[in-house]
């Protein structure tokens, strides 16, 4: 069984917003001990945690998916579990490239020339089994992370549990109020649908956390990432880590803020997603699967296109127009 690496490492080794280094994310031996207590809440205890301090919808409905009783009662009704507050969504919200210009400037492009020369061996291993350019996977990197600068400090299970919940009835009714008095014409059943969309995205993210957390004793309240729950280098959701995870350095662990691994991750990412190399609709296809984002797909293609040699090689991305929106 492969394992996350833990938290520590990382922190110490550079100041980043998401650390998974070598403080180790399983249990520690006071949470192991408590682990044994939190087992022996019986049905009656698990009704009466307040409420799980506003999670009640999303424990029920996880309860009803298969977790156990321990296991909701040991997160959401523990005091270091944020309590449940509103979340606002939009109903077509849209990202405007001038976020992701920043990444193309000469400063970043230097960093990511100087990752690619630091970490060459292992872009050529990535290259040659997934068959995805090099230049594609480090643009993903910089503008995920900048290569593990900034991978986020907010409590992931806390944030995928928040867009789990988001369709929470009274959430809805909230949203809808309050996106009504911006515009009189939205209805109600656009707010739902919109709800129970984010909700059909991430509740399948909470029970991977879940997954991991069971089979390798994490600890929880010591998983961080980004305020949408992804975390390490290639910004992964627990799904994704579970479904394209390589072990690049083969050291019997998938950490994705191992450089090794985060970059085998992501060209494996791509290329279970239909990177074809040659084919720059296939490469628009595959980047809008990791971030469904035009303004992100044409930023990362420039990047890799900014990474290419003056003179072709052949293997260059080309520059593609951005796929339209979905």
């Amino acid at each position: 069984m492969y394992r996350i690496i833990g938290i520590s490492r990382a922190l110490s080794s550079a100041v980043i917003f998401f650390a998974l280094g070598g403080c180790s994310l399983w249990q520690s031996d006071a949470s192991s001990e408590n682990s044994g207590n939190r087992a022996n809440f019986d049905a009656a205890r698990f009704e009466e945690t307040a409420a799980f301090r506003g999670w009640d919808y999303l424990v029920n409905r996880l309860k009803t998916r298969g977790l156990s009783e321990a296991e909701l009662v040991s997160i959401y009704g523990n005091a270091r579990m944020p309590k449940f507050e509103h979340i606002s969504f939009s109903l077509n919200p849209k990202e405007s490239s001038a976020i992701y210009q920043q990444f193309l400037s000469p400063k970043n492009i230097a960093s990511a020339r100087a990752f690619l020369t630091t970490h060459a061996h292992a872009f050529t291993i990535a290259e040659n089994t997934f068959k995805v350019n090099r230049r594609a996977i480090a643009a993903v990197l910089l503008v995920e992370t900048r290569f593990g600068k900034d991978t986020g400090r907010e409590l992931v299970v806390w944030k995928l549990s928040r867009l789990a919940g988001i369709s929470d009835p009274e959430n809805v009714r909230w949203n809808f109020e309050r996106l009504r008095r911006d515009d009189p014409a939205v209805k109600f059943e656009d707010v739902q649908i919109r709800a129970q969309y984010l909700d059909a995205i991430f509740l399948p993210e909470v029970e991977a956390l879940f997954q991991i957390a069971k089979a390798q004793n994490l600890d929880l309240f010591r998983f961080t990432g980004s305020s949408a729950g992804a975390f390490g280098m290639p910004q992964f959701l627990p799904t994704s880590y579970l479904k394209f995870g390589v072990d690049g350095n083969r050291d019997g662990v998938i950490s994705l803020f191992r450089e090794e691994d985060a970059i085998h991750s992501v060209a494996n990412f791509l290329s279970k997603s239909g990177w074809d190399n040659s084919n720059p609709e296939s490469q628009k296809n595959a980047l809008w699967k990791y971030n469904r984002s035009s303004a992100y797909v044409g930023a990362v293609l420039k990047i890799a296109e900014l990474l290419a040699p003056r003179k072709s090689t052949g293997h260059s991305v080309k520059t593609v127009s951005q796929p339209k929106t979905r």
